[in-house]
């Protein structure tokens, strides 16, 4: 599925609500293997680090993975939004998530994008967060 903004995304995901992290790297790591491209997590769900290892040790291009993931609500201010970001962004082992419903910023591979840029989350976030459009 091709969203307003270009980017490509899978239609068909795989979660981790609160899964336990030991359990997180086995069922993304098997969800990748049967060829999902797309997961999703949250700060509140305790389990981005799995997350990222699982996808780290896939051995799959980062590029070729849509994930997201949610800030928790306390963290959703322009205050502390962006420091959120760079904290579940350290978690998952990623220098970004492509753009979602809940969480943005642009795409970081290393021939399309540069890093994000603080200034510019708070906006894309709140923006999303509260359109739910892209």
């Amino acid at each position: 599925m091709t969203l307003n903004s270009g980017v490509v995304m899978p239609q068909l995901g795989f979660g981790v609500f609160r899964v336990p992290h030991e359990e997180t790297l086995r069922a993304v790591g098997g969800a990748l293997s049967a060829g999902y491209r797309s997961i999703h997590t949250a700060s509140v769900h305790g389990n981005e680090r799995g997350v990222g290892t699982a996808l780290a040790s896939s051995g799959l291009p980062r590029e070729d993975i849509f994930m997201t993931t949610e800030l928790w609500n306390d963290d959703q201010s322009k205050d502390k939004a962006p420091d959120a970001f760079d904290a579940s962004l350290e978690r998952l082992r990623s220098s970004c998530t492509p753009p979602s419903s809940r969480t943005s910023c642009a795409p970081s591979t290393p021939s399309t994008a540069s890093p994000p840029r603080r200034g510019v989350l708070w906006p894309r976030a709140r923006s999303s967060r509260t359109s739910r459009s892209f």
